[in-house]
């Protein structure tokens, strides 16, 4: 394991896993031994240095990959994500399951997927456009419509799409709008693309309630991460009329036990949960079931969600919101034991109980 993986976030190597997954899903389906053995491997890894003129004159070197999984069903495909802890074993995991997704789905496309390690929200709009037109052109012989198609992920969207689009339409010479998918509508974009990830979880969501013998009024939700995902995710979620409880992103977070307007939350012109003032003005903006009740940021360290959760289980259990520490984190993560597994599942966190 090299030193940056090392350091990573995740505490299994996500690419054992996902071939140790493989062979049990073999075994139970009586797949041939040697069908596993090929499809354990990535066809492909390209690992590149990707280096970028930054605003104060600096020159700075930013790691980048992208692998093919496999192609036997036709082009691969699979998402681009930009974050700071992206690592190679991650990005093969990744490029592994978008092989079964679309194998699954039936679709004729391979998996793929490809990262950048960087901090998109620390660039600068010039340094981001710089950064992905330098990295497209890094794997320039190694993407295109009848190879491999890159799409948004993590970090990335319909822009950085666009700039992939135009760097490599410009080095062969016309324009090749297969190139990538998620670009702007303008530029050939499908409709509905941009909620897409979302009614699909919405949806995972409305059947394991069904099985359940529940219904979308009668649940609470908090919704971790408040990107493009999670902002649809909370506005669909909320038209179902389950009761959206908190919001979160790496910054902190913001809890309301009787319900947080999501509409307004969709109108606070770019702030995320947890900056100063979001959810504060107007301060009745976020609307109560109970006079004198108001919704009010929790914050926590950036990517830790410990205090997140204990003033989501404190918030539940009976509408106070107590100091929040690391310790009350803790023991808010025990009582939410089968909410991690739902979210580990591909489910909005559904907090419900006492967080005594």
């Amino acid at each position: 394991m090299s030193a940056t993986e090392a350091s990573t976030h995740l505490r299994e190597n996500p690419f054992s896993l996902a071939r140790l997954q493989l062979v049990r899903v073999g075994e139970a389906f009586g797949v041939d031994p040697n069908l596993i053995a090929v499809m354990q491997g990535c066809k492909k890894t390209v690992e590149v240095s990707v280096p970028v003129l930054m605003d104060d004159g600096t020159v700075r070197g930013f790691e980048g990959y992208r692998v093919v999984h496999n192609v036997t069903r036709g082009p691969a495909k699979g998402g681009i994500r930009y974050h700071p802890h992206v690592t190679h074993d991650e990005i093969k995991a990744l490029a592994m399951g978008m092989t079964w997704k679309c194998a699954l789905m039936g679709l004729p496309f391979g998996g793929a997927k490809g990262g950048v390690v960087c901090d998109p929200k620390s660039l600068s709009a010039g340094e981001l456009e710089r950064l992905t037109r330098r990295y497209t052109t890094e794997i320039i012989n190694d993407i295109g419509p009848e190879k491999d198609i890159p799409a948004p992920d993590v970090g990335t969207d319909s822009q950085v799409m666009a700039w992939i689009f135009d760097t490599y339409s410009m080095n062969v010479g016309h324009s090749v709008l297969g190139v990538v998918t998620g670009k702007p509508l303008a530029l050939g974009g499908s409709v509905g693309r941009d909620g897409a990830t979302a009614r699909g979880v919405l949806y995972c969501i409305r059947t394991a309630l069904q099985k359940e013998g529940r219904r979308f009024p009668d649940t609470r939700v908090a919704v971790q991460g408040f990107g493009n995902v999670g902002r649809n995710l909370a506005r669909l979620l909320a038209e179902e009329g389950a009761r959206v409880v908190a919001l979160s992103d790496s910054n902190g977070a913001i809890v309301n036990s009787y319900g947080l307007d999501v509409q307004a939350a969709q109108l606070q012109d770019g702030m995320r949960p947890g900056e100063p003032g979001f959810g504060a003005d107007p301060p009745d903006a976020w609307g109560t079931v109970r006079a004198g009740e108001q919704s009010r940021p929790v914050p926590t360290e950036p990517g830790n969600y410990a205090g997140f959760y204990a003033a989501v289980a404190a918030s539940v259990r009976d509408g106070t919101h107590p100091p929040v520490t690391l310790d009350d984190g803790i023991q808010a993560l025990r009582v939410v034991e089968a909410a991690f597994e739902s979210a580990r599942t591909g489910r909005v966190v559904r907090l419900t109980g006492s967080a005594g």
